[in-house]
């Protein structure tokens, strides 16, 4: 390893946020978190948990440990890393904005796969494992639309 570092938690997040909003095009806004005040569309925010939720959450934790006996070798960190699916629309259809964030999902997956490698996945030397781990759907509907939330979880392996 050339870089010393003490996670891989900000390239991850800046690799996801770059090569995603490429892959999902114009019709998915990729941020790291979400943006104030959206309006009817489609986003995915790297680095939250619940866009509503006024409590604070983990949206990174990982365990860093010693890759092998006191070496040079490095650390180990294992980890997840929250991303937040959310589509919004001014009709009280629900299927829509449900068939938006799993068609989020599907991309999300098809991309992770299309740069899978056995080291340095998406460019981050080290991170050798990269995967969704976890999926929270939660749906919304009143008077002005509805909307829906997946949460994705995407765990992580990496020697650092």
């Amino acid at each position: 390893m050339t870089t010393l570092r003490s996670s891989i938690a900000t390239d991850l997040i800046t690799a996801l946020a770059d090569g995603l909003q490429s892959e999902l095009g114009t019709d998915v806004l990729v941020t790291v978190g979400l943006p104030v005040g959206m309006n009817s569309g489609d986003y995915l925010g790297i680095g939250i948990v619940d866009p509503e939720d006024a409590k604070s959450r983990s949206s990174f934790n990982s365990t860093i440990t010693w890759a092998t006996d006191m070496t040079v070798d490095g650390f180990d960190e294992v980890g997840e890393l929250s991303l937040a699916a959310v589509a919004i629309r001014g009709s009280d259809d629900l299927s829509e904005p449900i068939a938006a964030v799993n068609s989020i999902l599907s991309d999300l997956i098809a991309w992770l796969r299309s740069k899978w490698s056995t080291s340095d996945l998406l460019g981050i030397e080290g991170l050798w494992d990269l995967r969704v781990s976890n999926l929270d759907l939660t749906t919304y509907q009143n008077e002005s639309g509805c909307a829906a939330y997946l949460q994705i979880r995407l765990a992580f392996q990496a020697t650092i």
